[in-house]
């Protein structure tokens, strides 16, 4: 009569499998929670927006006052960079892609042009001030002054912030436009809309048809009538423009 080999039966070999067992499921939990982690990336740390001086675009409503500049004019850039938590960083570096044939000038930079970009890099008086230190103060402001080609509509393109402490973040692309646009208090009776440099402003006329015609003019020189019977109004700026119904 054969014996039945009987060791897995022992407490001692009960005793190891279950430990075994048990840092099976402990390291899987590890390597899924370190998976977690790389599919995620690091948490974004700084942030960098980016405002332009006299810029007059604004796609649902009209531009701020005092907006709007010239073919020629220098205009100032502020890049605003905000850390999520107190840092201090080792170096930092921006990298602006400017619209065609526009240029640099200035600031708080010096820069290198390649390959169609211009990498920023903060001058040395600004970052032995502690300018890399985000302990007491969160946010920074550095400017740059760019010169404008033209006035109609471009898109800044987006731009990027390196740091070789934390992960590179984007810069928004930023709408442009040197052409203000004003007019009547937009509420119940009136829509607007801009596209690039097209605008399309709408009035809401009542529904017992006592208004059937709308004309649109240009407040900037009354003689000039934009649209006699047009509503709504659709035309493409070729200037700033204040309208009056």
């Amino acid at each position: 009569m054969n014996k039945v080999n009987s060791d897995y039966a022992r407490p001692g070999r009960v005793k190891r499998t279950g430990i075994f067992a048990i840092a099976s499921i402990l390291l899987g939990m590890l390597l899924l929670s370190t998976q977690t982690v790389l599919a995620n990336g690091a948490p974004q740390i700084l942030t960098v927006t980016r405002s332009i001086e006299k810029n007059a675009f604004v796609e649902d409503g009209y531009s701020d006052p005092g907006s709007g500049y010239a073919a020629g004019d220098k205009l100032t850039v502020t890049l605003t960079v905000t850390a999520s938590e107190a840092v201090t960083l080792e170096r930092f570096q921006i990298q602006e892609n400017l619209p065609e044939e526009w240029g640099l000038a200035g600031g708080d930079f010096s820069f290198q042009y390649s390959e169609g970009s211009f990498k920023l890099l903060i001058k040395p008086e600004i970052i032995n001030e502690d300018w890399l230190d985000f302990t007491v103060e969160l946010a920074k402001t550095l400017e740059y002054e760019l010169n404008a080609k033209i006035a109609s509509y471009v898109l800044y393109s987006a731009g990027a912030a390196f740091s070789s402490d934390y992960d590179n973040g984007f810069i928004d692309a930023t709408p442009l436009s040197g052409y203000a646009i004003g007019g009547p208090a937009i509420g119940d009776d009136f829509t607007f809309n801009r596209e690039g440099d097209a605008i399309t402003l709408t009035a809401v006329l009542p529904d017992d048809g006592s208004v059937i015609l709308y004309q649109w003019l240009n407040d900037d020189d009354p003689e000039d009538v934009l649209g006699e019977i047009t509503n709504p109004l659709e035309m493409t700026l070729a200037s700033s423009l204040t309208v009056t119904p």
